[in-house]
């Protein structure tokens, strides 16, 4: 990350608030769960803070489907529907019903949901 800085980077999908912990950045502050999300005023409420929320469903889905294409499918194709104020529930809503629309259009395969919405619940958003 640079002379003064260590760590692997500045985020971590896998494992959110693990990047670093160093003394010029601190300690990485990104939550892998929704029980212990960010609920302050400040970063605009947390837009970035809690970002680790839905990177680690990215992650779980992208591991169990052993695909990062098709999961970026997914999220590509969720994304035209959700709006700047949307909630980790819709999101994790809108996610799990772009997955189901893709799998019928034969896009991605089928258990693709069941995978969506077990990672949403894995990082207790659903």
């Amino acid at each position: 990350m640079g002379p003064d800085l260590y760590g692997e980077a500045l985020r971590s999908m896998r494992n959110p608030g693990t990047a670093y912990d160093n003394p010029t950045l601190g300690k990485d502050p990104q939550p892998a769960h929704y029980a212990n999300r960010y609920t302050g005023a400040g970063d605009n409420g947390g837009v970035h803070i809690n970002s680790g929320i839905p990177n680690r469903v990215f992650y779980l889905v992208a591991t169990e489907l052993g695909d990062t294409q098709v999961a970026a499918r997914i999220w590509y194709y969720a994304l035209h529907f959700l709006k700047p104020n949307s909630t980790f529930a819709q999101a994790a809503t809108q996610v799990a019903d772009s997955t189901r629309i893709l799998v019928k259009a034969g896009v991605v395969h089928k258990g693709a949901t069941q995978i969506v919405r077990g990672a949403w619940k894995a990082v207790g958003v659903v």
